[in-house]
């Protein structure tokens, strides 16, 4: 038996009292592949809470411009400093993401398209704000995902 050593108890008189086995443990690390340490449960929902706190704060500074009567297309520019500032900071010291990573013409258009289509989706959403009720907006705007799903 390899890495099993045998344990054995005597009393005061070097009489056997019994006879164990302890089990060696045998732990391997390599390079290649790291420990794998199991996620709490709030690494786990990590995401969820993200989304959670950013509908909770979307949707508590669209009903403050509403009832400052403050027009939402001037408030354009600042918010979308802010969610930049958020982004950039989140990307660069949270995830750890390279800013300046070569990208493929590829990936690019990709992203070209994204950010077009997120842009003109938001802005029509601040347009939207002037003719609608706060509740179908809120409606219209989360059901955006399930209608992007739809097209693509």
């Amino acid at each position: 038996m390899e890495n099993q050593f045998k344990i054995e108890m005597k009393d005061d008189n070097s009489n056997e009292q019994s006879t164990d086995l302890l089990i060696e443990p045998i732990v391997a690390l390599t390079i290649d592949k790291p420990l794998e340490i199991s996620p709490t449960i709030a690494t786990r929902f990590l995401g969820i809470f993200y989304i959670l706190l950013s509908t909770f704060i979307f949707v508590t500074s669209t009903f403050i411009t509403k009832e400052l009567n403050v027009d939402v297309l001037d408030a354009l520019i600042p918010c979308s400093l802010v969610h930049s500032i958020i982004l950039i900071i989140y990307m660069k010291f949270i995830k750890h993401y390279s800013l300046y990573k070569q990208a493929s013409k590829q990936e690019i258009f990709f992203l070209f398209i994204n950010v077009f289509f997120s842009a003109t989706g938001g802005f029509i959403f601040f347009l939207a704000f002037r003719y609608l009720t706060l509740p179908d907006l809120t409606t219209i705007r989360f059901t955006q995902i399930i209608w992007t799903a739809i097209i693509t």
